[in-house]
């Protein structure tokens, strides 16, 4: 039986980069000169680190990144170690791709060993020359020739500002020719980066006789570009034929292909059925179904439970589905390139229709559709060569206007004449488809067998959990008790008390819900979880240091969704106001105020945008995702939002949003979505600016050993000073983090898991302590550090 070699390794490790996914694996060193002399030494930078290609924001030109690679717990362990936090540059080396680098590929005898290397070198801002080499460790010939093939497409695309792909044959192989001669030159073994300084580097022309990988100038670049997987600049968004067509039997895509399925033991694809017939087909107005026919016969819905992956490097397609053991992971491996592009192109097509609930034509000419296949392909082009925004001259524009209406690339405020159809037609749809042992203390080890379930018989279970961020306190909600635990310094919780029969002014018991800290963590707002299907408008306040309700606010709606406050730290001052939303509204309350109803402003929608959650940033910019996936931002309250990115169709659950607005995590039931939207609170995005949304999904390798379905809790940045540095969310007994400044640098392979005993209700880091986690199961609560979080390999690695 064939199996696909290391497929789990490679296919699972996939980043988000946008020159097809090229990378190898190595060292990195660094070459210096040690005095004036002839004596150059090389230092090892990264003993194990990962080198990759992404493309930067203006067009034609990409950059060469070589990430170190850490040991479980090594990062955090030198962080821990250094009085000041470490900077980017000892994590990963940037480079930008032009003729500059003298890149070159050759043999390097270093250790009294001849192993393949890159060569380049790289001038700093004081003109000093710095030579790197990277020595790939482990990896193919093949993979080796692709990656070098790829980077000098990157130069040549930089040189010439034209596509590698697009130009004559003949004149790349050209100019690669003379340029790989020149870097041969530069990079020669015995050269000495003397008076580096002023940026003069020796160049020996006997140097070329010398080398013995002199002969790989003889190559010809045709062979590496025949063995090369097409690794060039990826397809952009706008040439993409945007037309399903349906055969007589309601298929739109029909074809024979290998079928593999994930060993779980084995930790690899194998194939379980040779030439099975595999289809996609309508099975309703939107629905389309994967179907497979033959040894193995499948019929599944195109949806986001799929939690599918397309890979460039094995022209592979992976998918998810429920089975007696949890879940199993299927893979189909193309022939080509063009054959998995095409499949790729149907399959997105299909589920854009799926989520959206409309047909692809109504989206053919509209730029929601390109935002959406943003995010549902990694692969495409971001940048298409848009030319940048000139913020000021709108800010100017929108002056002039003097009004509150922005004109958008997206549609804003209220709904379009076309959402209004779409939402008559689901109704007619629907229509046709007519005491203190409340919370147990946990004292944990990193080791998970020590994490102890409590076995209560209240019948109730834990359902939310809110932190302070003043007092180093957490409250955790059990039925119509609230729990309060406090942080000690040695990284537990110890519990401090319970507030009984929570209850309103008219000692009315109800259970509460969206629980909010407020007024420097001594008050406590709330609401009442059973008030959403009644005619209650309260807004309750607790007095945390006497533990009962002090007051209740109306407001002119019958109920309430949820409650923000008016900027992302307001808890830690004397703020009185507070925000609030629900289905087609948010409004602003004021406790001062001497009227029945405490709302000061409202803004309020004719349409139904059906809001699901909210969040501010630190100035007071206000963010809100809805039930379609919608992400709507807002300046100020009380005027329209600047800018409403389209949503990929799955309900958003909860949002969070950086203290400095720049980035926002929205989280859907299987996939977090990470969006820059830089400057778009103030000024609304055009179509030359367009944001580009991360879909962070699990490896479906983590999740098949996962053995559950994905159904993530709110995700979360780090609170408090500085800068945000990580993402917290969870799906079933597994906690996930993922690190923002890889993310930023468009890695997907940066989230860590570790594993509890029993489903996970909340978590959320500590306040300017972000490598601690408080989280709460059904029954327990409990702290935990980010330090003993592990690599999805390294944790998964004791199954077997």
């Amino acid at each position: 039986m064939f199996i696909l070699k290391s497929l789990s390794d490679k296919v699972f490790k996939s980043n988000n980069i946008a020159v097809d996914k090229v990378r190898l694996s190595g060292e990195l060193y660094q070459q210096i000169e040690q005095s004036s002399v002839r004596n150059v030494t090389s230092e090892c930078l990264y003993l194990d680190s990962v080198i990759t290609i992404q493309k930067t924001t203006r067009p034609n030109y990409f950059n060469l990144i070589v990430s170190r690679v850490f040991e479980e717990g090594e990062d955090e362990l030198e962080n821990d170690n250094s009085e000041d936090e470490l900077s980017d540059d000892y994590y990963e080396k940037i480079f930008l791709i032009t003729e500059d680098l003298s890149f070159i590929k050759k043999i390097w005898d270093h250790d009294d060993k001849k192993k393949t290397a890159f060569f380049w070198l790289d001038k700093s801002d004081d003109e000093k020359v710095t030579r790197y080499i990277f020595v790939p460790e482990k990896e193919t010939e093949t993979f080796v020739n692709n990656f070098e093939n790829a980077v000098y497409q990157c130069i040549y695309q930089s040189k010439f500002e034209n596509d590698a792909v697009n130009t004559d044959e003949e004149a790349f192989n050209k100019y690669i020719d003379e340029y790989k001669a020149k870097s041969l030159v530069y990079n020669t073994e015995n050269e000495v980066l003397r008076n580096s300084t002023t940026g003069n580097v020796q160049r020996p022309v006997e140097a070329i006789v010398q080398d013995s990988s002199n002969s790989e100038l003889s190559e010809n670049v045709n062979n590496n570009r025949k063995n090369s997987t097409n690794l060039t600049v990826p397809k952009s968004v706008a040439s993409i034929q945007k037309e399903l067509k349906t055969n007589v039997n309601g298929e739109v895509y029909s074809c024979y292909h290998n079928i593999f399925k994930y060993d779980i033991l084995e930790a690899e694809f194998r194939v379980i059925s040779e030439n099975n017939l595999v289809k996609i087909k309508k099975s309703g107005r939107y629905d389309y179904t994967l179907e497979l026919e033959g040894d193995i016969n499948m019929n599944v819905p195109i949806d986001s439970n799929l939690n599918e992956d397309f890979n460039n490097e094995f022209k592979s397609f992976i998918w998810c589905i429920p089975s007696d053991n949890g879940l199993d992971a299927y893979s189909i491996v193309f022939n080509t390139l063009e054959e998995k592009d095409e499949f790729q192109r149907i399959f997105n097509l299909c589920k854009y229709e799926s989520v959206q609930r409309k047909s692809i034509q109504k989206a053919k000419d509209n730029d929601e559709l390109e935002y959406l296949l943003r995010a549902f392909d990694n692969n495409l082009v971001i940048s298409d060569g848009e030319e940048e925004h000139d913020f000021s001259k709108q800010k100017q524009n929108n002056n002039n206007t003097g009004g509150n209406e922005p004109n958008s690339y997206f549609v804003l405020g209220d709904e379009s004449e076309e959402e209004k159809e779409e939402e008559e037609e689901e109704e007619k749809e629907e229509e046709n488809n007519n005491n203190n042992k409340i919370i147990r203390n946990e004292t944990q080890s990193d080791e998970e067998d020590e994490e102890d379930k409590l076995h209560t018989d209240d019948g109730l279970t834990n359902e939310e959990l809110a932190m302070a961020y003043k007092y180093d306190r957490s409250f955790v909600v059990r039925g119509n008790k609230i729990g309060v635990f406090k942080h000690t310094d040695n990284e537990k919780l110890k519990y401090v008390t319970t507030i009984d029969n929570i209850q309103g002014l008219d000692n009315t018991k109800f259970v509460p819900e969206n629980l909010m800290l407020h007024e420097q963590d001594n008050a406590l707002l709330m609401l009442n979880k059973d008030a959403y299907d009644s005619e209650e408008n309260k807004v309750y306040k607790m007095d945390l240091n006497r533990g009962e309700v002090v007051e209740e606010y109306n407001t002119d709606y019958e109920y309430i969704k949820g409650l923000c406050p008016t900027s992302k730290y307001a808890q830690l001052t004397s703020e009185k106001t507070f925000l609030g939303y629900r289905d087609n509204s948010l409004f602003l309350m004021d406790p001062r105020l001497q009227k029945k109803n405490f709302m000061d402003v409202k803004f309020q929608y004719t349409s139904n945008p059906k809001f699901t959650c909210m969040a501010t940033t630190g100035n007071g910019n206000i963010v809100l995702g809805n039930a379609k996936g919608k992400i709507s931002l807002y300046n100020r309250i009380g005027v329209k939002a600047t800018t409403v990115l389209p949503g990929i169709g799955d309900e958003i659950i909860a949002i969070d949003v950086t203290n400095d607005g720049r980035y926002l995590v929205a989280t859907t039931k299987t996939y977090l979505l990470f969006v820059d939207v830089k400057d778009m609170f103030e000024y609304s995005a055009t179509k030359k600016i367009k944001p580009v949304p991360r879909k962070l999904q699990l490896r479906p390798q983590d999740i098949v050993n996962m053995k559950g379905e994905v159904s993530f809790t709110p995700a979360r940045f780090d609170i408090g000073e500085g800068l945000e540095r990580s993402i917290i969310t969870s799906t079933g007994p597994y906690m996930i983090t993922w690190n923002l400044r890889r993310l930023k640098l468009n890695h997907d392979d940066s989230y860590r898991i570790r594993r509890c005993n029993d489903t996970i209700v909340s978590e959320n880091f500590r306040y300017n302590e972000n490598k601690n986690i408080v989280f709460t199961s059904p029954n327990n609560v409990a702290m935990v550090t980010e330090g003993t979080f592990r690599a999805p390999n390294s944790l998964f690695s004791k199954k077997k």
